[in-house]
């Protein structure tokens, strides 16, 4: 039996339209709420910094770690 374990993650992209802008801007100004639809490269960022804290790097017998036991 093979010990691996996939992930998928499903995420809905769409087009940064008038209409995603205006509402970035609107919950942004308002204060009371982050926004959750930004900029795209901001969104690549907060998607990769978040990918980082869900999933934690297991070292292998490729990554050189461990070698010498």
């Amino acid at each position: 039996m093979d010990d691996t374990a996939f992930s998928y993650n499903i995420d809905y992209v769409r087009t940064f339209t008038f209409d995603k802008r205006l509402e970035m801007y609107l919950k942004k100004t308002s204060g009371r709420e982050l926004p959750t639809v930004v900029y795209p490269e901001l969104y690549r960022k907060r998607f990769y910094e978040a990918m980082e804290r869900y999933f934690t790097v297991v070292p292998d017998k490729w990554s050189g770690l461990g070698v010498d036991f």
